[in-house]
C-alpha cells in the first residue's frame, strides 16, 4: 500500500471516497471488489478521527430492541458476525454487566431484556454462539467478582469488543488496495468539482507538501465523517443540519476491575450539559488496560478541524468518575491515554441534551434526489457495528447511477469474505521491523499513526523510550528520516501525552 499521488491524477476514477474512517473504508473495499475503479483520500490518517475514539464495541443489537427496533437488531447481530469473521483476532467476547435498581419498572425492564434478546436470534434464524443473556435478580446468584457492582443483581449480556477499531480500517484499506483501489491519506478535499450540473470530482491538496491536485470522478462518496458538511452545496446544506457531541474514553491502568463491562448509571449534570440522565457510564477491560467513557458534551457551531482530549475534561471526567465509583480507584496515576471523538445528532445545529437518542441512525443524502448536484451522495455513520453494512447500501446506490453511464458493477463480496490477512495489530517485540512495515506496507507518516493506529502500542500509555527510538528508526528507514527528524517525531508524538496531564510511561518495550 503506497502512497501515490500521482495515481489520484489519472482518472477519472468511477467512485472517489472522501474520508477514510470505518465507513469510507468499507466503501472502498466493496467498490473495489465489485470492479469498480475506485479512490480514496484522507485528510489525516485511516480510522484516526470518529473511529479511533468509538467505545470498542460490536454492539448485537440489544439497544436497537430498546427501541423497538427489531431490524436494526437483525442488521447489528449479521454485522457483528461479519466483522468477527473478516477480523477474528481483533475481536473477543465480553459480557456486560447492568446492575439492577431498587425500582420495580427498571428490574421488569432488565427482565424482560433478557427473555427479548434470548429469543431474537432464534426467532430471526441466527445461531448467536455468545451466551444468552441473564436476569439475576439478587447478588447471591452473580458471580462474586461482580457482587459488589450489583448488590441489587443484574442483567448480564454479552457482547463483542474490538480491540483496535483503528486497526480494523487500516485492514480494510489495503484490501481495497489489493482489489485495484487508490488510496492516500494527508490528502485533504477542499471543494467539489461541478461540470453541468454534476460533480466530477474534488479540488484537493496534499497536506504535507501544499501541492493542489484534482482527483476527477463519474461519482464522489463523501464518507468525511463530523467534517462532511464542508463538500455539501445548497439547497442540501440548509435542509439537513447536524449537531455535534464530544465523547470522551479515559484509559487507566487499574487493578481490581472485573473482566466485565460495568454499565455505570450516571446522573443529570444541569450545569454543563455533559452527561445525561439515565445515560450509562461503561468500565470495561481492554487489552492490560480499562477502559472508561464515555462523556456526552454537546459542541456549538461546526466541528473544529482536530479534535484532542483537552486536560480539564480528563481531569473533570475522572474526579466526577472517582467521587460516583469510588471502588473503580480510578486516581490521576492511573491514567494513560485518553481518546475523543464527536459524535453526530442530526436535526439541529446545536445539540441539547435531550437529543441524545438522535442519532440511532445514519445519515444518508442523495444530493441529486434533494435538490442538489448529481454524482455526489453524503453519509455520516454513526455505529462502528454496522459501517459494513451502510457503505453495502452506498456503494449499491452508486452502482445504480454508475449503470446508467454505462459503467457495470458486480455483486457485494464484502458480506462473505474470509478473515483479512492484515487485520491483526504488530507487538512490541520487532519495533524495527514494525515501524519499517508501517511505513513502507501500510502508509504510516509519523509515529501516532504507527503506534495509534497500526498498534494500540501508544493507546495504553507513553511508550518506553527505546522503543519509540526502535519504531522511528525503522520508519525512519523507509521514508528518509535523519537523526533530527526522528528526535522531532519523537517530541511531536509525546507531546500529547503532556498535554493531557499524562506524565508515566505505559511500558510496552
Amino acid at each position: 500500500m503506497v502512497r501515490d499521488l500521482d495515481q489520484l491524477t489519472a482518472g477519472p476514477f468511477d467512485l472517489l471516497v472522501v474520508g477514510g474512517g470505518a465507513l469510507g473504508a468499507f466503501a472502498a473495499w466493496d467498490a473495489a471488489d465489485r470492479g469498480l475503479r475506485t479512490a480514496l483520500i484522507e485528510r489525516y490518517d485511516f480510522g484516526g478521527g470518529t473511529t479511533a475514539a468509538s467505545g470498542r464495541v460490536l454492539h448485537g443489537g440489544l439497544r436497537s430492541l430498546q427501541y423497538l427496533d427489531p431490524a436494526g437488531a437483525l442488521t447489528s447481530l449479521r454485522e457483528q458476525a461479519t466483522i468477527a469473521t473478516i477480523a477474528p483476532n481483533l475481536v473477543r467476547p465480553l459480557p456486560f454487566l447492568f446492575p439492577a435498581g431498587s425500582g420495580s419498572r427498571e428490574r421488569a425492564l432488565l427482565r424482560g431484556a433478557a427473555s427479548a434478546w434470548r429469543a431474537v436470534p432464534r426467532l430471526l434464524g441466527l445461531q448467536r454462539e455468545l451466551p444468552p443473556p441473564r436476569f439475576h435478580p439478587s447478588a447471591r446468584e452473580m458471580d462474586p467478582e461482580l457482587r459488589p457492582w450489583a448488590p441489587g443483581g443484574g442483567l448480564v449480556v454479552w457482547d463483542l469488543q474490538i480491540r483496535s477499531p483503528e486497526r480494523l480500517a487500516v485492514a480494510v484499506v489495503r484490501a481495497a488496495v489489493d482489489a485495484g483501489a487508490v488510496a492516500a491519506n494527508r490528502v485533504e478535499a477542499r471543494q467539489t468539482m461541478l461540470a453541468d450540473g454534476r460533480v466530477n470530482g474534488v479540488h484537493a491538496i496534499d497536506v504535507e507538501t501544499g501541492t493542489e491536485l484534482e482527483v476527477q470522478a463519474r461519482h464522489t462518496l463523501n464518507c468525511a465523517g463530523p467534517w462532511s458538511r464542508e463538500l455539501w452545496r445548497d439547497p442540501v446544506r440548509s435542509a439537513y443540519p447536524i449537531g455535534f457531541a464530544r465523547g470522551l474514553h479515559l484509559v487507566a491502568e487499574l487493578e481490581g476491575v472485573p473482566a466485565c463491562a460495568l454499565g455505570l448509571d450516571w446522573w443529570s449534570d444541569a450545569d454543563s450539559g455533559r452527561l445525561l440522565r439515565g445515560r450509562r457510564i461503561f468500565a470495561m477491560p481492554w487489552e492490560d488496560r480499562t477502559l472508561v467513557g464515555a462523556t456526552w458534551d454537546p459542541v456549538d457551531g461546526p466541528p473544529a478541524r482536530e479534535v484532542r482530549p483537552r486536560a480539564p475534561e480528563i481531569v473533570s471526567f475522572a474526579a466526577a468518575i472517582r467521587d460516583r465509583w469510588p471502588g473503580l480507584g480510578l486516581e490521576p496515576e492511573g491514567l494513560r491515554f485518553a481518546t475523543v471523538g464527536l459524535y453526530p445528532v442530526f436535526g439541529t445545529e446545536t445539540v441539547p441534551a435531550q437529543t441524545y437518542a438522535a442519532s440511532r441512525r445514519p445519515l444518508v443524502l442523495d444530493h441529486r434526489a434533494r435538490g442538489g448536484p448529481d454524482g455526489l451522495v453524503s453519509a455520516v455513520s454513526v455505529k462502528l457495528t454496522t459501517a459494513r453494512h451502510l457503505a453495502e447500501s452506498l456503494v449499491d446506490l452508486v452502482a445504480r447511477r454508475l449503470a446508467d453511464q454505462g459503467v457495470r458493477a458486480g455483486p457485494c463480496g464484502t458480506r462473505t469474505a474470509g478473515p483479512l490477512p492484515h487485520a491483526d495489530p504488530p507487538t512490541a517485540t520487532e519495533a524495527r521491523a514494525f515501524g519499517r512495515t508501517a511505513a513502507r506496507e501500510e502508509m504510516a507518516r509519523d509515529l501516532s499513526d504507527a503506534l495509534h493506529r497500526r498498534s494500540t502500542l501508544g493507546l495504553r500509555g507513553i511508550p518506553a523510550r527505546d522503543l519509540l527510538e526502535r519504531v522511528a528508526a525503522g520508519m525512519g528507514e523507509v521514508l528518509g528520516w535523519d537523526e533530527t527528524r526522528r528526535r522531532r517525531e519523537i517530541l511531536d508524538f509525546t507531546a500529547p501525552y503532556a498535554r493531557m496531564g499524562i506524565d508515566r510511561d505505559g511500558g510496552g518495550a
